[in-house]
C-alpha cells in the first residue's frame, strides 16, 4: 500500500474509531432520558429531559466557556433555570463511557508504522527503535471544594505522561493531594520505557524507585549531594554507584535561545533555570552525551501539551462546591473527555499534515485551536445527524 494511500485509510479508521466513542456517549445520554425529573410546584407540575445535553458538554468543553453560556446557546431544556441542566449534568458526570478511551485512541496511534512520525535521519532514531521515549510533567488547575473528611482542596495536579514520538498522551493520573511524585509513580512505566523528566522529580526517593521500574532522564536540582559532588569534581562526565544501580550524569550546556525561552516562560531571576548549563542523570549508562542531551530537550513537548490542553480544554475552569454538588465527579469527567479530545485531535492534526505533504511534498503545520473547535462541530453535527435519521427510520 502506498504511503498516501495509507494515510488516508488511517484517517477514516480514526474517524470511525472516534464516532463510535461518543456514540456510545449519545447512547448512554438517551438512556438517561427515560429517567425523567418531575418536579411540582407553586406554577404546576414539570416534567425535564435533556434534548441538548450532548451539544452542551461538548460546546462546554472548551476554555472560557461556561456552563450557562453553553446552555444559552444550544440548549432547549423545558426549563430555563440552570438548576435542571445541573441536575442532568450531574448525572452525566456519573457515566464512565469516556473511562480509559484516551488509552483507546493511544492504541491505535501507536499502531500506525513508526517511519510516518520518525525518520533514520533524526540523533535519537537508535533509541525510538529500542524504548518508548515519554516526557512527563503536571499542571495545576484550581478548583475550591471540601472532600469527604471536610479538608478545602483549592487546587488539584494533573500528571501527565506523553509518548514524544507522536506527541499522544500515554498516561495521566489526578492528584487532589499535588503529589506530582505519586502521580508519576502510579502510571503505567516498565523497563522498555525512557520518561525524562525536569528537576522537580529531582528527589533521591523518586530515582530510587523509577530505577527499579524504569529508565529515566532526570535533570538534577542544585541541593543534591550527588549534584554537588559533580560539580565539585571538575568533570563533564561521570558515573556513580547508587544503591545496588548506577547513574551516568553529564553537564548541559544550555544554548542562549534555549535559555531565553526558559526565562519568558518562568521569569525569575534568581531560578537554577538561569544557570549555563544543567545537571542531567540516567540510569542508562550506555546512552552517549549527545542523546541525553537531546532526550532532556524533548521534555519541552509535555510543556507544549500542557498549554494546548488547558488553553482549548475546560480544564481552567474552577469548579466550586457552590455550583456542584459532586465536583470530584465533575473534574473527572471533563479531565477524561478532554485528554481524550487532545489524543483524538493530535493525531487527526498529525496524519492531516502527512496526507497534505504526501500529496503536494510540501510541509505545513496545521493550528491546534483551530482543528479543535473544527473536530467539535464535525462531532456535534454528525451525531446530531445520525440521531436524527434513526429517529426518521424508526417512524417509517
Amino acid at each position: 500500500m502506498g504511503v498516501l494511500k495509507y494515510v488516508k485509510t488511517c484517517i477514516g479508521k480514526l474517524n470511525k474509531l472516534s464516532l463510535s466513542i461518543f456514540n456510545s456517549f449519545h447512547n448512554d445520554i438517551k438512556g438517561l432520558r427515560k429517567k425523567t425529573k418531575t418536579v411540582s410546584n407553586d406554577i404546576g407540575t414539570y416534567q425535564y429531559d435533556i434534548k441538548d445535553i450532548f451539544d452542551v458538554i461538548i460546546n462546554s468543553c472548551k476554555d472560557n466557556t461556561s456552563l450557562r453560556d453553553s446552555i444559552d446557546k444550544n440548549s432547549n431544556f423545558n426549563d430555563t433555570y440552570i438548576s435542571t441542566p445541573n441536575y442532568w449534568l450531574s448525572k452525566v458526570y456519573e457515566l464512565n463511557t469516556f473511562d480509559d478511551m484516551y488509552y483507546k485512541i493511544y492504541q491505535f496511534a501507536d499502531s500506525i508504522r513508526k517511519s510516518l512520525y520518525i525518520s533514520k535521519n533524526i540523533p535519537l532514531y537508535r533509541l525510538y527503535k529500542k524504548y518508548n521515549i515519554f516526557a512527563g510533567d503536571g499542571t495545576v488547575c484550581k478548583c475550591s471544594f471540601r472532600n469527604e473528611y471536610g479538608k478545602n482542596i483549592a487546587s488539584y495536579t494533573i500528571s501527565i505522561i506523553l509518548n514524544t514520538m507522536n506527541n499522544m498522551i500515554y498516561d495521566y493520573r489526578l492528584c487532589f493531594d499535588n503529589n506530582e511524585l505519586s502521580g508519576i509513580l502510579n502510571t503505567k512505566l516498565t523497563l522498555s520505557d525512557i520518561i525524562v523528566l525536569d528537576r522537580g522529580y529531582s528527589k533521591l526517593s523518586l530515582i530510587d524507585k523509577l530505577s527499579k521500574r524504569t529508565n529515566f532522564v532526570i535533570r538534577l536540582t542544585r541541593n543534591l549531594m550527588i549534584y554537588k559532588k559533580f560539580i565539585k569534581s571538575g568533570k563533564d562526565c561521570m558515573i556513580i554507584n547508587r544503591k545496588g544501580y548506577r547513574i551516568k550524569l553529564i553537564r548541559y550546556y544550555v544554548d542562549k535561545e534555549t535559555r531565553i525561552i526558559i526565562k519568558d516562560k518562568y521569569g525569575d531571576n534568581n531560578s537554577e533555570d538561569n544557570d549555563p548549563f544543567f545537571v542531567i542523570a540516567t540510569n542508562l549508562i550506555d546512552l552517549t552525551f549527545d542523546e541525553m542531551c537531546e532526550l532532556y530537550k524533548k521534555r519541552w513537548e509535555v510543556e507544549v501539551c500542557n498549554k494546548n490542553i488547558k488553553s482549548n480544554f475546560n480544564i481552567r475552569h474552577i469548579v466550586k462546591q457552590s455550583n456542584s454538588s459532586k465536583p470530584i465527579n465533575k473534574i473527572t469527567f471533563y479531565i477524561s473527555l478532554s485528554i481524550m479530545l487532545y489524543n483524538i485531535i493530535t493525531l487527526e492534526k498529525k496524519l492531516s499534515e502527512m496526507k497534505y505533504y504526501y500529496q503536494t511534498q510540501k510541509q505545513i503545520e496545521y493550528n491546534f485551536a483551530q482543528h479543535v473547535t473544527l473536530y467539535k462541530q464535525y462531532i456535534k453535527d454528525t451525531i446530531n445527524h445520525c440521531d436524527k435519521k434513526n429517529k426518521n427510520d424508526s417512524r417509517t
